[in-house]
């Protein structure tokens, strides 16, 4: 019984749902059609003899829908579903290219950190619509023409740093900081922005810009994220 009763209900909710999906599309036939008030209440009482649509049963209002659409109104359809965001690349080379353009967006090249801004400098580069479609060499080519664009634009050095006639690789994290800091000494220098700020900016490695080596990239990154903030305000002012 209890069953029954649940079926029942929700068949009255199914049908109440029904009916006012189709009272909302006579209202909006209406309008499209520019029928007045008393056009379409003449129009209710000729063909159902009632006035008022929220008075017809569901069988009158479907007809009188259909009866609409003879007239010219064309009901909208639901709009399509929304496709799936595709999965991201997540590969190393992928990563890394990934994360080169981020640092760029933070050095204040490229206007547009998203995926799909990154996605079409990829399509010019390889000619292919994703970077899950790159081979090792296309991948290749698009690391090696962000980095130049971080230099010429940003004067990043990638290279290692020499000590005691040794090289040692350099995070590629701390070569960035390096040219956001120069870019904000230099926004300093205009008056663009306060020492307070690169300090600020700076705070997750204590205010501090030497030893950078020894952080681990967690941190770095949240500096990046703070200098690239003053080096877009900068660049905006320049």
């Amino acid at each position: 019984m209890v069953k029954a009763a649940n079926y029942t209900a929700a068949a009255r909710q199914q049908g109440k749902t029904l009916r006012l999906k189709m009272l909302a599309a006579i209202h909006i036939a209406k309008k499209e059609l520019a029928l007045d008030d008393d056009t379409y209440r003449d129009l209710l009482e000729t063909r159902y003899n009632k006035r008022s649509s929220a008075k017809l049963s569901v069988k009158q209002l479907m007809d009188l829908i259909e009866h609409f659409k003879g007239l010219g109104f064309k009901a909208k359809k639901a709009p399509p579903k929304r496709a799936k965001a595709k999965k991201l690349a997540d590969d190393d080379l992928s990563a890394k290219i990934r994360a080169l353009w981020i640092s760029l967006y933070h050095l204040g090249v490229v206007r547009d950190p998203a995926e799909t801004a990154l996605s079409a400098f990829v399509k010019r580069m390889a000619q292919v619509d994703a970077l899950q479609w790159m081979d090792g060499e296309d991948a290749y080519k698009v690391i090696e023409a962000l980095k130049g664009m971080a230099t010429r634009e940003a004067n990043v050095n990638w290279g290692p740093y020499l000590h005691m006639m040794q090289s040692i690789p350099a995070d590629p994290r701390k070569r960035v900081i390096e040219a956001q800091v120069n870019m904000v000494t230099e926004g300093i220098k205009a008056g663009h922005c306060s020492a307070g700020d690169l300090i600020d900016a700076l705070e997750p490695i204590g205010g501090q810009f030497f030893r950078l080596q020894s952080y681990k990239p967690t941190p770095l990154d949240q500096v990046i994220e703070n200098l690239g903030r003053i080096v877009r305000e900068v660049k905006g002012k320049a």
